[in-house]
């Protein structure tokens, strides 16, 4: 019974991380029960010794007296005291220190790790996120992206205060795929090849395959696969769906762009986590593949 307790006491637990508003460099991970309130969880952890504070998040917004299980995993800001007014109109005046708005960074090489950095206002998100350290260390190269993949690295980084970035590879001509990534890919996807008309160069925006089907959803045993290569999360199209099959992640019907093609477009999840962990460009297109893969047999 007593190990029953502990180990619900245990699940119960919340992780917050707390930091001094007006000394960034004072920042304390904490677990407390999820009933505490975040002013005890700050006073027990002494982030704020002098006097009467308040919490707030990196939008600004109090929430000292709130329970700690509405925020689970957040980094939140102690600071000065939000003070009342006493005009009769309920004015309400904003602390000396009000809690800055961080960026969070989250390294696409590792997902696990991550970073908050409150930017100053003669940066870019890449200079913002240098400071971040989580850049590769083996000279890399490597760009900012925001949560639908587009790169943000020259946009100026208080601007994108309040919002989690992602470091990760360089995406290449604008999300295609170059000709010897193709070709390194054919070893494990012998049926990889270009569309005519959407090679330029030595770069390809759109590209043929066929993957295996374990479940009979296909005319033939294998879907027979359109891939849109030129966003940061490809699109993938379906020629050849069963009439009449229910597919759990192939359900809306779509056209092959610049084509009148029919096909069905696929629901394929978070991409980027699953290529977070590809080294070159190569190594992504076949995460890629292989992701989507799993999701149409599953």
């Amino acid at each position: 019974m007593t190990q029953t307790k502990n180990r619900e006491q245990e699940e119960n637990k919340v992780m917050l991380t707390l930091s001094n508003s007006m000394d960034q460099t004072r920042k304390i991970r904490v677990e407390v029960p999820e009933g505490t309130t975040i002013r005890q969880a700050a006073r027990d952890a002494g982030i704020f010794p002098d006097g009467d504070f308040d919490v707030y998040t990196a939008e600004g917004d109090t929430v000292t007296n709130e329970r700690a299980a509405g925020h689970r995993d957040a980094t939140l800001y102690v600071g000065v005291q939000k003070v009342a007014g006493g005009n009769g109109q309920g004015m309400q005046l904003d602390p000396v220190n009000n809690p800055p708005k961080t960026i969070m960074f989250v390294s696409q090489f590792d997902p696990a790790v991550r970073n908050a950095v409150v930017p100053t206002d003669d940066q870019n998100a890449r200079q913002a996120a240098e400071m971040a350290g989580l850049a590769p260390r083996d000279g890399s190269e490597w760009q900012v992206y925001d949560w639908e993949g587009e790169v943000v690295a020259d946009r100026q980084a208080s601007e994108l205060a309040g919002q989690t970035l992602y470091i990760g590879v360089v995406a290449v001509a604008a999300g295609s795929i170059s000709i010897p990534a193709m070709s390194r890919a054919r070893a494990d996807f012998p049926s990889i090849k270009a569309i005519s008309g959407f090679k330029r160069g030595e770069v390809v925006d759109m590209f043929f395959i066929k993957l295996g089907d374990t479940r009979g959803r296909t005319e033939g045993g294998h879907y027979e696969c359109v891939i849109d290569y030129r966003k940061s999360q490809p699109n993938a199209h379906v020629l050849n769906l069963r009439r009449g099959i229910r597919h759990p992640h192939v359900y809306s019907n779509s056209k092959i762009p610049g084509t009148k093609r029919s096909s069905h477009l696929v629901c394929q999840g978070d991409v980027r986590k699953a290529t977070s962990r590809a080294s070159n460009e190569s190594e992504r297109l076949s995460s890629y593949l292989n992701h989507l893969a799993s999701v149409l047999n599953s």
